[in-house]
């Protein structure tokens, strides 16, 4: 919402300033006004006494089915009608009509003085609002959409004039997206309302734009002053004893801001304001957040949500609740909370949607994350169908988003109590499973067992679909999943596959916060029958005191692109936890198990290469001998990842040898396309691994680009734990220039090692809108400046 403050600059007696009004209107806007009193069937509409002053201790409702005995309506300057009249849109019942008649018009409710002072400042004025005919100026080609200016406008003290002759003030706020034959429910938090003196407001004006109003037919209900504490539903007359309502009301906390014009979007998602799909299983509110997830939205698309309330997340109180309407049941959604003044400072919760076309409340539990109790968490955003594009569009509608007062009981995520096992039967088949990395994603299908002759009898399997043009390492996974560590009695997995082909399957696990080990591969040996494969991490016991609760599971991890060429059907079933058998299992730890979760900088940067490039000892290390892809480090194996496509990284002629700062013979050339993702990049993993220390913790680079942009490098280690990468960008264009990466402020974080180097040649702060060619040389450790 916009607004504009005025402020009074004059002090003469308000008595002076009615008589002005009365006289009747001119060409000086809305300021200009007399009162209009209209009979509202069994309320009493008249005349409000100017020297009473009314002091709110709690919610005030002006408007609600009637009229409160205290307000008038209001008409500036009788040419406007306002009636009461009853619309059973949406149950509202009794609302009042304005109908404007002239250009110059304002209309709205009066009263002598409220003093809303008293409230928290976290109050808000809410009211309904439908426009049921736009103004006449308004062009008729503009659709369902009104695009004239609409405000609200609140004043003090008989507001001001502009002959500045009295000695109120007012603000007014524009009102968005209104739809012509919808209601829509506006929310106007008192901080919005700016230095407006709240001991004296004499005026809620709700109107179109001074000057264009002729012809505008529009109806209000439900205008109400809220307290901080109180229920501000849209409904005032909605309290009954029915006992079909599924627990609408909102719990008891900080209620988050969801006015949808201070959302932002991201990935291609769209978030509007829209009419409640289904006001009988939730009728707290007419009009509710839309966000339309699209089959061209990136898998993390997601949006912001505007609210910037700091919220006091501990171990003891860390969940937040939200009311959503889900077109599909065992969707994941997931809900970061950030530090914005440091973005490497930031909580993530996944819950899954358990109902389709119904409100159904979610809960997101942060207490067992590792929660920095000084953090600022201000910023929060949304995720729906976490880790998905879907096919075709899906819509999203929600509401209510509260961090509970106390810890909540409700469990609205689906509760199975797994005992370990995994057999896609009964009570276990209900766990949430999202596809990863595989061109469509594809979900995962529960399907009748193909073959019940062998060592699988089982009625119901998991069916995997491989594509040909997925990632080698594409596959599928829970985060439902009960927590538990690795111990002796259970660290030994086993799990049945069907396969046609011969290839590894690997099996991931991670905590909440998404460290892991890694995962463990192995393969089939038989096809067109079931084989129980065994995946041993009894090594992995005591390597994290954090709880596992996410399982992935790759059904095809080919070695390489060429050795998938077609889409290949994997089925899998019973995953069982068994004691330890000592069985020697070979651990391949190198890969992440899908695309990054998070919309900021801090993403998964891997993808397991599983290469073993013989290279000299000057290759594999890069500290001493730095990157200059010539000579034997030119044989390190680069990955690309998030790119689209992911071609590989180009090895080609320096494009300035003139430079005088970069005269090497071959440099790296990296595309990031279009349509790649911003932290599009490249890696690369068999170098001997290091940690940082004085000698080596700053690192240069150099950047050959066409365009300004910040250019970003990561370290991790082989468990992927990472710091985060750290991004400089280019002062110049079409010439070599080196930049400087100071990582001596993480000696000491970790003494794992990293081992895995990603740079982001354009990590740009906006998606691309064309190709953006980079070179870059000459990777350089040194000591700390």
């Amino acid at each position: 919402m916009k607004k504009i403050n005025h402020f009074k600059l004059a002090n003469t007696a308000l008595a002076a300033a009615l008589m002005l009004a009365l006289s009747g209107c001119g060409d000086t806007a809305p300021n200009e006004e007399s009162t209009t009193t209209v009979t509202d069937g069994d309320s009493d509409t008249g005349s409000s006494d100017s020297s009473s002053t009314t002091v709110a201790t709690s919610s005030v409702t002006i408007f609600a089915d009637e009229l409160n005995s205290d307000w008038s309506y209001y008409d500036c300057c009788t040419s406007a009608t306002p009636e009461a009249i009853t619309d059973e849109t949406d149950d509202h019942g009794l609302v009042v009509q304005f109908t404007d008649y002239a250009d110059e018009t304002a209309m709205g409710f009066s009263t002598g003085a409220l003093d809303v002072s008293g409230l928290d400042s976290s109050s808000t004025l809410t009211f309904d609002i439908k426009v049921v005919s736009a103004p006449s100026a308004e062009s008729a080609s503009t659709g369902d959409t009104s695009t004239s200016y609409w405000y609200v406008k609140l004043e003090s003290d008989g507001g001001l004039y502009d002959d500045d002759t009295s000695t109120g003030s007012e603000i007014e706020i524009e009102i968005s997206d209104l739809v012509i034959g919808t209601w829509k429910t506006v929310t106007i938090d008192f901080s919005e309302l700016g230095d407006l003196d709240l001991t004296s407001i004499d005026k809620v004006i709700i109107s179109p734009e001074w000057g264009s109003a002729e012809g505008a037919i529009y109806n209000i209900d439900n205008v109400i002053f809220n307290a901080a504490d109180a229920d501000t539903g849209t409904d005032a007359d909605t309290d009954t004893d029915s006992d079909t309502d599924t627990d609408t009301d909102s719990d008891i906390g900080i209620a988050l801001d969801l006015t949808v014009a201070n959302m932002t979007d991201f990935g291609g998602v769209v978030t509007e304001s829209a009419t409640n799909p289904d006001s009988v299983t939730r009728s707290a509110g007419d009009t509710v957040v839309m966000t339309t997830k699209s089959s061209t939205s990136e898998t993390w698309g997601g949006t912001t949500i505007g609210d910037t309330t700091v919220l006091p997340v501990t171990s003891e109180r860390g969940t937040i609740t939200a009311w959503v309407y889900s077109p599909e049941a065992d969707l994941d959604v997931l809900l970061k909370i950030e530090d914005s003044s440091d973005g490497t400072v930031y909580l993530e919760a996944y819950t899954s949607t358990s109902v389709a076309d119904e409100w159904e409340k979610l809960t997101f539990d942060f207490t067992e994350l590792d929660i920095d109790e000084t953090a600022s968490y201000d910023t929060k955003s949304i995720f729906f169908n976490m880790n998905v594009t879907p096919s075709s569009d899906q819509v999203f509608y929600w509401d209510d988003i509260t961090f509970v007062e106390e810890p909540d009981d409700t469990d609205t995520d689906t509760d199975t109590d797994t005992e370990y096992d995994i057999d896609f039967e009964g009570d276990n088949s209900l766990l949430a499973w999202s596809t990863f990395e595989d061109d469509d994603n594809p979900e995962p299908e529960f399907v009748d067992n193909p073959d019940t002759s062998g060592i699988n009898s089982s009625s119901t399997v998991v069916k995997f679909t491989a594509r040909a043009n997925g990632a080698i390492w594409a596959g599928f996974q829970t985060y439902e999943y009960d927590q538990f560590s690795w111990d002796d009695t259970n660290c030994n997995v086993t799990m049945m596959v069907y396969k046609d082909t011969v290839s590894n399957v690997g099996i991931k696990v991670a905590t909440e916060s998404g460290w892991s080990t890694g995962e463990i591969k192995t393969s089939n040996t038989v096809t067109g029958e079931w084989e129980e494969l065994t995946f041993d991490f009894c090594d992995n016991i005591g390597e994290t005191t954090d709880l596992y609760d996410e399982i992935a599971i790759f059904p095809d991890f080919v070695d390489s692109d060429s050795d998938r060429t077609e889409d290949t059907v994997v089925y899998l079933d019973n995953i069982a936890f068994s004691a330890n058998t000592d069985t020697d299992t070979d651990t391949d730890t190198d890969t992440d198990i899908g695309t990054d979760t998070d919309t900021d900088t801090d993403i998964d940067i891997g993808t397991d290469t599983d290469t073993d490039t013989d290279t000299d000892s000057d290759a594999t290390d890069i500290v001493t001998y730095g990157i200059d892809f010539e000579g034997d480090n030119s044989e390190l194996t680069w990955n690309t990842f998030e790119n689209v496509d992911n071609a590989d990284l180009e090895f080609v002629t320096n494009p300035d040898t003139a430079s005088d700062v970069n005269t090497s013979d071959t440099v790296a050339k990296f595309t990031a396309l279009a349509d790649g993702a911003r932290w599009a990049g490249t890696q690369t993993e068999n170098f001997s691994s290091f940690n940082w220390d004085t000698s080596n913790c700053t690192v240069k680079l150099m950047v050959y680009k066409d365009s300004i942009s910040p250019v970003g490098i990561k370290l991790a280690t082989a468990s992927y734990w990472s710091t985060g990468e750290i991004k400089v960008s280019n002062t110049v264009t079409n010439e070599w220039e080196e930049l400087t990466f100071d990582f001596c402020g993480n000696i000491d974080e970790t003494t794992d090692g990293y081992g895995q180097l990603a740079i982001f040649p354009d990590f740009t702060d906006d998606e691309r809108s064309v190709d953006t060619v980079v070179y870059f040389d000459n990777i350089t450790f040194s000591e700390e400046e």
